[in-house]
């Protein structure tokens, strides 16, 4: 194997290995993503939840139920 061939493997090892770090600072963000609309919904769920119970006091307090 000459020089420029091992050359060409050395650069094709470092340019699998730059793609393979891309790809799993990606999917980190991607999972750091998926985690902040998790944490989104559960906050808008409480929020939700929070409303309905004010509803259902001001109708039991107006005699509405």
């Amino acid at each position: 194997m000459t020089i420029e061939e091992r050359i060409k493997v050395l650069e094709e090892a470092v340019n699998k290995l730059t793609n393979a770090s891309d790809m799993r600072i990606y999917t980190e963000n991607v999972a750091m993503n998926i985690e902040s609309i998790i944490a989104n919904a559960a906050r808008s769920r409480a929020a939700i939840d929070e409303i309905d119970s004010a509803i259902a006091g001001s109708e039991s307090f107006a005699g509405l139920r």
